[in-house]
């Protein structure tokens, strides 16, 4: 389930430079909900991207692969880790949000 935010805010787009302005009803893009720290910002009942962590415990292989899978990104059997990350990353930049 995607963010949902408890009121408007306004959040500077790293891409255009312009000043974008989001609502409770509005799909975020990722670089927006990502800019946005406040937590107060987001209903508490919301679940982030269960992306795995990119180190330390949880990042290995196997959980990097499942979320590929859960994602439908197709994963050659021989990719190593950073393999799996790259082909994540790449198919997130690519994918239409909201």
């Amino acid at each position: 389930m995607a963010k949902k935010l408890t009121s408007y805010v306004h959040v500077p787009n790293p891409d255009t430079g312009r000043t974008e302005v989001f609502g409770p009803d509005d799909d975020l893009p990722r670089w927006a909900s990502e800019a946005i720290t406040n937590p107060k910002a987001f209903t508490g009942d919301d679940v982030e991207d269960d992306e795995p962590p990119r180190s330390g415990k949880g990042s290995g292989k196997g959980a990097w692969a499942d979320y590929a899978e859960e994602l439908g990104v197709a994963v050659p059997a021989d990719a190593s880790k950073e393999d799996i990350i790259a082909l994540v990353d790449s198919f997130k930049a690519t994918a239409p949000q909201g």
